[in-house]
């Protein structure tokens, strides 16, 4: 039989597919660094336009050695997020709606040099049950179609 010769194909298409499916999930930089915060510059701002729903992952480490800081998140009226005289700082915060933030690290003492990272988690495009099933709708398809060629195919 020429079971041998479908397979690679069948496989090229499976990898093809989910390669595809696999990109839907994962989590984008979307602010690094290390301000140097003094008595002279007491805070340092950073200004995003935020989709609703969206989730921001919020890492601070104030180095050894260094003054704590305070870390807020606010929009035009009202502040969402605070936490003060940090050193460390591992969290997670979901935008209740789409709007302009601003997100503030202000000095707790007299010098600082904090480490800030910002991360989004990408929101996919499409469920995930979605693709799953389109894979499989394809698969079927591909394995009906490979299988009327082998019947019309002389067996010697």
């Amino acid at each position: 039989m020429n079971i041998r010769r479908i397979t690679p194909q069948l496989l090229c298409l499976l990898i093809c597919l989910l390669s595809l499916t696999s990109v839907v999930h994962g989590t984008e930089t979307i602010l690094e660094s290390q301000p140097q915060l003094t008595e002279e510059h007491p805070y340092e701002e950073y200004y995003f336009d935020l989709p609703a729903g969206d989730t921001i992952t919020i890492y601070i480490e104030v180095l050894w050695g260094d003054d704590p800081v305070d870390f807020t998140i606010m929009n035009e009226t009202d502040t969402l997020y605070e936490k003060l005289n940090l050193g460390y700082l591992d969290d997670v915060w979901t935008v209740p709606a789409e709007d302009s933030y601003v997100f503030n690290l202000t000095l707790a003492g007299e010098s600082s040099r904090p480490h800030i990272l910002l991360g989004s988690e990408l929101i996919p495009e499409f469920p995930t049950w979605t693709s799953m099933l389109l894979l499989l709708i394809v698969l079927t398809v591909a394995m009906v179609f490979y299988k009327r060629r082998l019947l019309k195919t002389p067996i010697h």
